[in-house]
């Protein structure tokens, strides 16, 4: 039977939801769950069968607006759930829903090929929110990002690029530096010495980054301050210990200078560094 037979059909429709999580750079990077009874196998994925649901999707003429979303409701306690259990992931996570019949309720793992699963959505998880024991995922379509406007650029002193990002191209191989994590406390992490490289401050690395390898990839952490023995992330530690290794990036505080004297990168400054700061109304030039 196609998709179409089953959907039109008034007693052999038997209707379930491949839910197809993917995150981090690891090809292993992903999960699979299924709001069926038995566990299903779909494209060489096996999806588990957990208590999983999903709000309907509203669409119309206008891709960007928040009636495309979804919400997306599962178990606090899955590898997904605890993703967003106090700080976000640091990498994207995608979802793609497929929707389907089962041929046989009674062997649920029976299912026909083609046209029986179709995609009934593609998007990305924006956030998760906690309901009792359920993690609540909202969830936007993938057209939503490619009909938002971007920021707008601004005339103003200060840079607007992000740090090492496509429009700023200062070298981040040039900024890292290593260190090995002596302890943890919290967000702070001491540091054995000499992680810093020479001739830089502490508070240079503020703003900058600290990487470190996890169980879904590469977990980065922004810096919200910096000694010489210690710096302080923004967000939790996942996946770190001591002993392990840490990659540690300047940080910039967008000025002139710092992109001139700390980055060697003032052929890229994004601001406009000549805009007068006195007023000239009332101003006597000849004085």
């Amino acid at each position: 039977m196609s998709y179409n037979d089953y959907e039109a059909s008034r007693v052999g429709a038997n209707p379930v939801e491949l839910f197809l999580f993917r995150y981090g750079e690891a090809a292993e990077a992903f999960r699979a769950y299924t709001n069926a009874l038995a566990p299903i196998t779909f494209n060489d994925v096996e999806y588990q069968p957990i208590p999983i649901d999903r709000d309907s999707q509203k669409i119309s003429g206008a891709l960007d607006s928040s009636s495309a979303e979804i919400e997306v409701r599962l178990p606090k306690s899955t590898d997904i759930g605890r993703l967003f259990a106090y700080f976000p992931p640091s990498f994207m996570v995608r979802l793609t829903v497929f929707k389907g019949n089962v041929a046989d309720p009674a062997t649920p793992s029976s299912w026909q090929t083609g046209e029986n699963f179709p995609v009934a959505f593609i998007g990305k998880v924006n956030e998760g929110s906690l309901d009792g024991e359920m993690r609540k995922l909202s969830c936007s379509p993938l057209g939503n990002s490619l009909k938002r406007p971007g920021l707008r650029r601004n005339y103003q002193l200060s840079c607007p690029h992000v740090l090492y990002g496509p429009r700023c191209l200062a070298d981040k191989g040039a900024a890292m530096t290593t260190g090995a994590v002596a302890g943890i406390a919290g967000t702070t992490l001491s540091l054995d010495p000499g992680w810093m490289k020479p001739g830089v401050t502490p508070s240079d690395y503020i703003g900058g980054v600290v990487e470190w390898n996890g169980d879904s990839g590469t977990e980065y952490r922004a810096i919200l301050a910096a000694s010489e023995n210690t710096v302080t992330l923004m967000g939790p530690t996942r996946y770190l210990t001591a002993g392990n290794t840490v990659s540690i990036y300047l940080g910039c505080p967008h000025s002139f200078s710092a992109c001139s004297e700390l980055h060697d990168n003032v052929q890229n400054y994004g601001g406009q560094p000549f805009i007068p700061i006195e007023n000239p109304i009332g101003k006597n030039i000849y004085d």
